[in-house]
């Protein structure tokens, strides 16, 4: 077995490397969260473990036992803690190996390298004068972003970094549960990011349901005054991975799987678009999920309500493999049928295991797009709005559909009908999503008793277009607001 260098170099430098190290290292450092005794202590939240480290299980089969470790068994990335052991069949009693994230450091070993180490972390986090002494100990910096959080959350490690902002694990204090907490900076510099966040505040703070993540809390920099904040903190429920990791991983996906994930997906849609709101990127990386398959809709940054067919709307969504014909003929009229379409995109990946469209740019897309569900009838094309798109598609060499079955030889005949319904190239005759519910693939799993719709939709909410950024900040803070009151007099 090949070892990280980080791994391998001295007990110093390893533990050195375990406060730099990106995730993919730090697991390899087999770090664990430290209590709140040894945080107060030491002004540290997580520390790699060694042996003779005392540690209590708080996940798992052997939760609330405690002891001391015994060995850490890298080969397996597992630890040995004294007196947790199973006996084999021939009788004989081995240890049982405990991932390192299922437990709690509560005591440290402390010599000469890791007491240097802990006096420099300490010493790093002075009063700056601007922070009172709870507010500097809730701060951390997660892949070289500094995270400023309200004292009732403890930051446990970076799950995710991108252009959208850096996303870490954390413990709140008060529910003890494990949340994704994600930090928007310097939203304010950008007017199209500022009303991107401040429309998906929005609406998840009036959506909830089991297939839509939920958004639990909103709240800028403990420090800012409502006038000149700049960043803001969005906490959401935790999930352990998301639909694209899966897909990509060599983890078996039965065809109960894939009709577990799909019926959730819809169900998830069909009370979004009775809201009146359409997602506009639906993808598998915007699909989180557990350990139990449970999915959750995620990333509305660009989802609109008041979206209809008569709207004048910008093309420029959903990523391009799973944009739907209407979108990468630049049509600005579209609604929900355009997420109807990533379903289609998005249950074909789970069944052949990779993307159905992979195109390089918006033609070859379509042409990729055309060769599965062939070329549009005259009649489909004389119902696109634009003429350019008409006149294209007119242009394009006439292309038979290609049987489903063929491509996906092993799936549910009932999964095949399906996927034909929703990847129909004219919107106007493709599956709505409450009609989803009802089609024989989800017969097991459809209960029209328990797929929540919303009464009426949700009203529009175009004046955010044009909304000046300081006005965006002000509508920020007044949602803000409603999930911590004192925000008010800030």
């Amino acid at each position: 077995m090949k070892y990280s260098s980080t791994v391998t170099s001295s007990r110093r430098k390893c533990r050195k490397a375990h406060f730099t190290a990106p995730s993919s290292e730090r697991r390899k450092l087999m770090s664990a969260p430290v209590s709140t005794e040894l945080r107060n202590k030491y002004n540290v939240r997580s520390m790699p473990i060694r042996k003779d480290d005392e540690v209590t299980v708080v996940r798992g089969t052997f939760k609330n036992r405690e002891g001391k470790v015994v060995q850490v068994y890298r080969k397996k990335w597992v630890i040995h803690i004294e007196r947790l052991t199973r006996e084999k069949t021939n009788g004989v009693s081995v240890p049982v190996g405990i991932d390192a994230s299922k437990v709690v450091i509560t005591k440290l070993k402390i010599d000469k390298d890791r007491k240097a180490l802990l006096e420099r972390k300490r010493g790093g986090k002075g009063d700056k004068g601007k922070f009172t002494e709870q507010e500097i100990q809730a701060m951390e910096n997660v892949s070289g972003v500094l995270f400023e959080c309200l004292s009732r959350y403890s930051l446990i490690r970076p799950i995710g970094k991108g252009a959208y902002g850096t996303v870490c694990s954390a413990d709140d204090l008060i529910t003890n549960e494990r949340v994704a907490i994600k930090k928007i900076g310097n939203v304010f510099d950008s007017p199209l990011d500022a009303r991107r966040t401040l429309r998906e505040i929005r609406l998840l703070c009036r959506l909830r349901h089991e297939n839509i993540v939920g958004l639990r809390d909103v709240f800028p920099p403990p420090a800012a005054s409502a006038g000149n904040f700049q960043d803001i903190y969005m906490v959401y429920d935790l999930l352990d991975t998301d639909l694209h990791q899966i897909i990509r991983s060599p983890q078996l996906l039965s065809p109960d799987h894939v009709k577990f994930m799909a019926y959730q997906l819809v169900r998830g849609l069909a009370f979004l678009h009775s809201a009146g709101v359409v997602h506009r990127d639906l993808k598998p990386s915007n699909l989180l999920l557990n350990a139990n398959c449970d999915l959750r809709i995620c990333d509305f940054g660009l989802a609109r309500t008041g979206v209809d067919t008569d709207a004048v709307m910008p093309e420029y969504v959903v990523t391009r493999w799973y944009r739907a014909p209407e979108l990468l003929l630049s049509c600005t009229g579209y609604g929900a049928p355009i997420d109807m379409w990533s379903v289609g995109c998005i249950v074909a990946e789970m069944l052949g295991r990779k993307p159905l469209f992979p195109g390089r740019d918006y033609i070859h897309t379509l042409n990729l797009v055309c060769k599965v569900v062939g070329t549009p009838t005259p009649a489909e094309i004389s119902r696109f709005p634009s003429e350019k798109a008409q006149h294209y598609l007119h242009s394009m060499p006439p292309q038979q559909p290609t049987q489903l079955q063929q491509l996906f030889p092993e799936a549910d005949p009932r999964a095949i009908d399906l996927l034909s319904r929703l990847l129909t190239f004219d919107p106007h005759e493709r599956i709505t999503a409450v009609q989803a519910l009802s089609h024989p693939y989800f017969t097991e799993l459809h209960d029209p008793t328990d797929e929540p719709l919303v009464p009426a939709p949700l009203p529009s909410d175009p004046e955010i277009d044009t909304m000046p950024i300081v006005q965006v900040r002000d509508e920020v803070l007044k949602e803000m607001i409603q999930y911590n009151p004192d925000l008010e007099y800030m």
